[in-house]
């Protein structure tokens, strides 16, 4: 295996173009690649350079890995019989088993070194950006919260607004919102830039990749590193009880509705099991997105919840259904839609889970395994006020 990854990350953007096709963008140390029906979106990113050549992440499902995974995902195959094609195909000849193992031991002690630089180096960049930002009030971000995402109260006052903020794919500078993220303890380690418009909406910007497609503009990028990296929106302190959301916009819109409680987010599904909780916390009330058909969100899901309930954690999970239940529906359009008594009765109807098959099986959309069991509870509730009800009578 360790032949084959080596063969493979000699030249992973021709690996990954082969299987997935170009890239939609590229720059000297990673390419994104389109995933999905929307081919004009580069969703997965590829490191093709450095000491993270070969890994992949896939942004909207929080999957991730290296080059063998990649082929896995995208041939529906699971690892090992992935590896096996791949080393037939390409007629890799296995490494002699000591030299290997020197090789991987210095390997590893240099990749190590050069992620943690990397990592202090990308910290101590989004920490200067940041610092050059200005409150949100009275700015664009503060129309764009307002305005477009209905946020009238509780915004955090960390969150701030750049009004030159260096745009990548548009080689000039954006307005932005700035959401600060932190580590276990409590520092400064990531910010999400939201680029905006002239009219405090998200930026909507074709633009031609390098693969002459025509692409929407990055409309969000994380700076820093966004593993285990936390966006706090609310703090009560002593409050055994945290909402937990994907997205600032989705716990902001969780603010709305509840004030005596921790809401904090994260950014992507796959980060979710590493957001930093308070020591205090007993319940987590997981606010999912909706997803529709998207299994893969599910999964990540199901690996969340069984690490919340391997901690002694109580667990639930509140899920915003459209009138179309298996369209995609998360709580920020709930909030614009319907309005925040809306997500305060989607959130009263959160479902308690004792353990993953609770959610159903792996085939199994989330929005019909959730209400599934949010009608066995519910009728187990009807059934206990009937009874009590019963035995008032009889007296």
């Amino acid at each position: 295996l360790a032949s084959l990854k080596q063969t493979l990350n000699q030249d992973p953007l021709r690996f990954a173009s082969q299987v997935l096709g170009p890239p939609v963008t590229k720059t000297p140390t990673y390419a994104n690649f389109a995933m999905g029906k929307d081919q004009t979106k580069g969703n997965l990113t590829l490191d093709i350079a450095g000491h993270k050549a070969g890994l992949w992440c896939d942004h909207g499902t929080g999957e991730g890995g290296d080059l063998v995974s990649l082929y896995a995902k995208h041939y529906g195959l699971n690892y090992i019989t992935a590896a096996k094609k791949l080393f037939s195909e390409r007629n890799i000849k296995e490494i002699a088993p000591l030299a290997l193992t020197k090789a991987n031991l210095a390997t590893n002690k240099l990749q190590q070194k050069n992620e943690e630089l990397a990592r202090a180096k990308s910290i101590k960049i989004a920490t200067q950006l940041y610092n050059s930002a200005q409150p949100v009030a009275g700015t664009l971000a503060e129309k764009y919260l307002s305005n477009v995402r209905g946020i009238k109260f509780g915004i955090p006052e960390d969150f701030k607004y750049l009004s030159r903020c260096w745009h990548k794919d548009l080689h000039t500078r954006k307005p932005a919102l700035l959401i600060p993220a932190y580590d276990e303890n409590g520092k400064l380690q990531a910010v999400n830039r939201i680029y905006l418009s002239p009219t405090a909406h998200k930026l909507n910007v074709m633009v031609k990749a390098s693969s002459d497609a025509i692409m929407q503009a990055t409309q969000k990028a994380v700076l820093g590193p966004s593993k285990s990296a936390t966006v706090f929106i609310n703090k009560v302190k002593g409050c055994p009880v945290t909402y937990l959301t994907i997205g600032a916009e989705n716990a902001l819109s969780i603010r709305q509705s509840v004030s005596n409680a921790n809401i904090s987010s994260c950014f992507g599904i796959g980060q979710l099991k590493n957001i930093t909780l308070s020591p205090e916390t007993k319940t987590v009330i997981i606010c999912a997105d909706n997803d529709g058909a998207n299994l893969a969100t599910k999964k990540a899901l199901q690996q969340t919840i069984a690490q919340f309930l391997s901690a002694g954690l109580e667990v639930k999970l509140a899920l915003p259904l459209n009138r179309d239940p298996s369209a995609k529906y998360d709580y920020n359009q709930m909030l614009t839609d319907r309005g925040a008594g809306s997500v305060t009765t989607s959130i009263s109807q959160a479902v308690y889970l004792k353990n993953i098959s609770d959610l159903g099986g792996d085939k199994t959309p989330l929005h019909q395994s959730f209400s599934r069991l949010a009608d066995k509870q519910f009728s187990k509730n009807i059934d206990s006020v009937n009874k009590i009800l019963d035995v008032e009578r009889e007296r």
